[in-house]
């Protein structure tokens, strides 16, 4: 079963407002480095290649670390949601998701059941400022389960963030150098 899947959690992705992937200081930091002492000036010329390459790549990088393919079987990137302001939240991921929708309930709502519930409620309590669509509790959640929390749940508790965490710092380091394109100065 495909199912679409929309990242909530910036330790998914970070987005890239003002993130590892388009931090103005970082990529200035590069472009300084690029320059080698001459008066060009680098600057992230094609926005759409570069956001593609790290979202893919991002992609990639979630589906391949994980610890088996028993419940999602494939993960295709297939756009970059980004909010019209940066007030309340950041870009995220959408991804296409092939899941085995029978293991993956089992591993929310029974193998990991405890643990389940403590997100809901740490994630899914609405309080002043934030209203709650999803249950916060796996007693009401199972009797409408939704599958992008789950996919959510699960990556969260199954990859190594720390180590996603490095990946993309070394994945921003490589493709800011890699699309940073000297720019014409202003006349």
């Amino acid at each position: 079963m495909t199912v679409e899947y929309t990242n909530q959690s910036p330790a998914l992705f970070a987005g890239f407002y003002e993130s590892v992937f388009n931090n103005s200081d970082y990529i200035n930091e590069i472009a300084e480095y690029k320059a080698d002492d001459t008066d060009t000036q680098y600057d992230i010329v094609n926005w759409n290649d570069y956001t593609n390459s790290i979202c893919e790549n991002c992609t990639a990088w979630l589906f391949d670390n994980l610890p088996n393919h028993d419940i999602i079987k494939d993960m295709k990137y297939k756009e970059l949601w980004s909010p019209q302001y940066y007030n309340y939240t950041t870009d995220k991921l959408t991804i296409d998701c092939d899941i085995d929708l029978d293991a993956l309930k089992n591993y929310c709502l029974q193998a990991n059941r405890t643990k389940f519930d403590e997100y809901l409620h740490e994630n899914w309590t609405s309080y002043d400022g934030f209203i709650s669509f999803i249950p916060n509790n796996v007693a009401e959640f199972e009797q409408k389960p939704d599958n992008t929390i789950m996919i959510e749940f699960y990556l969260l508790n199954e990859l190594d963030l720390n180590e996603y965490d490095e990946f993309c710092a070394e994945l921003a380091n490589n493709t800011i150098f890699e699309f940073l394109d000297p720019v014409e100065p202003e006349k």
